[in-house]
Order: C-alpha cells, then structure tokens, then sequence
C-alpha cells in the first residue's frame, strides 16, 4: 500500500509494554450483565491457537512469505496491495506504508478469550478493558520479526518523508517493537535518544524520561 501523508516512515516499528509470557492472566470479575454459561462457541478455537502447531505454523509462515515479498514489492513502485489505488496516476510517487491490524495480527488475544471461557461469561467492555490494561498479550509467530525486519528502509524513509537533516538520519535511533523483558540497557538509551531528538526538534514540548513509561508486567 502507498499513501500520501508527509510523516510515513516504513518499517518504523514501535515499543510495547506486552511480554511474551503465556501465563494466563488473573482470573476477570464477570461484568454485571453478562450471565453464566456451561458451554462456549470460543473454545475449539482458543484450545486450537494456544497448542496447535499448525497454528504456529501457518502464522509464521504467512510473516515469512510477507518479508520475501517486501523487497519486491517496494522495488515495483506501480504495485499496490489496496486495489483501489491501482487507478491512481499519482501511485508511484507516493511514500510506501505497510499497514498491519493489531488484535490477532500482531498481539495474541486467545489469552482474553480463553478467560471468557473459564468465567463462562461473555464479551463486555468492562472485563476487556481490564485485560487490556495489564498489557500481557503475547507477540503472534512472525509478526515481530516481519515488523524489524527492514530497518534500512525506516531511514530511507525517514530522510525522505520528514524534515529530518541528511547528517541526523544516520544516527537516528530507530526503536523496534520489543517485548519490555527483553530490553536491553542500551535498548532503553536508545529510546531515549529518540525522544530528546523529538524534544530538539520540537515535536515533543518538553523531556520526556522514557524509564517513566516502560512497566514489566
């Protein structure tokens, strides 16, 4: 997909506060509403994603194909995967984007459903809010590593899509999507030295201490 916003940065990948733990979260308190139930239409399913290895499988095999045909897709600047601007004269000259959904594309939430299933309860607002709150969802195989896995192109875009200096992209930190267990001290400088490049350059209006920010669930 290409798309005409000025601050597009492909491969610019973002850190979460998620952890890579299957540990169940603590059991949710069933929301006034939502009645008991003894059977579950979630269960083959959360029982299919959490042991089936072809689950783990098909999802990083499908990651696997996506890496292999990046490269081929930004170097053929007239394709699109939004078939709805393959009529766009303007197509070529747009930045490219690679635009992923979160919930089961990127975080695992079979954790959240396979709690429904326990409580015997169904969907309500309040009990998915809490879930989302402790930010323990794990990665889906492959997406992680298809998201770090073009970090030259994030600066390519970077020089070429914002107003940063030829002589700063180069020493541009580029934070990847981690798990906050496996961040490494030079990890959390890193982060760091991007946000007061931020502040610098007027983005953010005042310094921000990353450490404030990252919580290990």
């Amino acid at each position: 997909m290409r798309i005409g916003a000025q601050l597009v940065i492909l491969g610019l990948t973002v850190l979460t506060t998620t952890c890579a733990s299957r540990r169940p979260p603590p059991p949710a308190t069933s929301a006034a509403g939502a009645g008991m139930r003894d059977t579950h239409e979630l269960l083959d399913g959360v029982l299919w994603m959490q042991t089936a290895a072809e689950f783990w499988a098909l999802s990083q095999s499908a990651f696997d194909r996506a890496t292999q045909t990046l490269d081929r897709a930004l170097a053929d600047k007239n394709w699109t995967a939004a078939l709805e601007q393959e009529s766009v004269p303007s197509l070529p000259a747009l930045p490219p984007a690679v635009v992923m959904d979160v919930d089961e594309t990127v975080l695992d939430n079979s954790q959240f459903q396979g709690q429904l299933v326990l409580d015997r309860t169904d969907f309500v607002p309040q009990t998915w809010t809490a879930w989302v709150e402790q930010a323990s969802a794990p990665e889906i195989p492959g997406a992680i590593d298809f998201i770090n896995a073009n970090p030259n192109e994030a600066r390519k875009q970077l020089a070429k899509n914002t107003f940063t200096p030829d002589a700063v992209v180069d020493t541009v930190p580029l934070v990847k999507f981690t798990n906050i267990k496996d961040l490494t001290a030079k990890d959390k400088a890193d982060f760091q030295k991007f946000i007061d490049f931020s502040t610098s350059s007027g983005t953010l209006p005042e310094k921000v201490d990353v450490t404030k920010y990252l919580y290990r669930f």
